[in-house]
């Protein structure tokens, strides 16, 4: 008898574990997505599509040998896998790329006096945010450089954990928002655990849509360097220096 009481007792935890753990996916779910009804992964694929086509000229440099920024080149946008999420009237979707060009960056750690270098792996993705009271619509290119723990612990999740309004998945390092086709840089934040320690804009207020705004006279690109390409076909990328 009491074999059988402790083997219900068992079942009982199961089915209790099992049901908490199906409602935690449904609710992690459905807040994602609370407020995506104001915004449609069609009209982000559409928003896409046509600043692509007004902005051809643009693309095609960035493509070029010439260029010298960290832009993903020509890239494939993942819309299947987009990963929505809203908070503070802005709407936002999460692309996942399938980039042209990958870049490593150089670190240089300190300890004790001594001068270490190393590089960890540049993670790129798509974001598109779409302000609900305005209406209005704007792109990036969203670059993250993690801390060299974080990318040895996390690697290639780093991209998919990292959400746009919503969750950092804990990250530490810099992430860099900018246009799409100028690489124009839009914002800097620096995050540690997830939190966002220290952030930046740097357009002044008259640059109303920054989504194939040019380079103005006086102005830097957070990404003037320059990069090399090793024998895997793997940028490596000497910028200006920020440290987390």
């Amino acid at each position: 008898m009491r074999r059988l009481t402790y083997i219900y007792a068992i079942l009982f935890i199961m089915a209790i574990v099992f049901v908490v753990v199906n409602c935690t996916d449904e609710d992690l779910v459905k807040n994602g997505q609370e407020n995506m009804e104001e915004f449609s992964i069609q009209e982000a694929k559409d928003y896409f599509q046509v600043q692509m086509a007004e902005n051809l000229i643009l693309s095609r440099s960035l493509s070029s040998e010439d260029n010298k920024t960290v832009s993903p080149g020509d890239f494939i946008p993942d819309w299947d896998i987009a990963v929505g999420a809203s908070m503070n009237e802005l709407a936002s979707y999460s692309i996942p790329i399938t980039p042209t060009c990958r870049f490593k960056a150089i670190y240089v750690d300190i300890y004790n006096g001594i001068p270490s270098v190393g590089k960890v792996n540049v993670y790129q993705k798509l974001v598109i945010v779409k302000d609900t009271k305005s209406k209005k619509l704007s792109q990036y290119i969203l670059t993250l450089i993690p801390s060299k723990t974080h990318d040895s612990k996390y690697g290639k999740k780093i991209c998919d954990n990292f959400v746009n309004c919503a969750g950092k998945g804990g990250f530490t390092g810099v992430a860099i928002y900018s246009s799409v086709y100028s690489q124009v840089t839009v914002r800097i934040n620096i995050y540690k655990n997830g939190t966002k320690m220290k952030g930046v804009f740097l357009l002044d207020n008259s640059v109303k849509d920054i989504s194939s705004e040019k380079n103005r006279t006086g102005s830097k690109s957070c990404f003037d360097g320059s990069y090399t390409k090793n024998e895997y076909g793997v940028n490596t990328w000497r910028g200006c220096r920020m440290g987390y």
